[in-house]
């Protein structure tokens, strides 16, 4: 699946209910505003936690790929295999 279309889906989820931070898979705030708009996924609701880390780790310019986001792997599959 391409970011865009990961990115895409996201947003649709968010928009559905999806109650989890996309990246880490924690629960999100009752309110997707009180967590942290994604620099990295356009219009994409993360938790505080994850909003920080995305600010740190552009400071330090050690990304976090959107492959390995938590919703991104569940998307793919990854988390499925990993598990068997």
């Amino acid at each position: 699946m391409t970011d865009e279309k990961a990115i895409e889906k996201m947003v649709y989820d968010q928009q559905q209910g999806w109650p989890l931070c996309p990246r880490c898979g924690e629960r999100m705030p009752n309110k997707l505003t009180h967590g942290a708009l994604s620099r990295h996924a356009k219009g994409v609701y993360i938790c505080a936690a994850c909003g920080t880390d995305e600010a740190l780790r552009d400071w330090t310019g050690n990304v976090k790929p959107l492959s390995d986001w938590v919703l991104v792997r569940v998307y793919n599959g990854d988390l499925w295999k990993e598990a068997k």
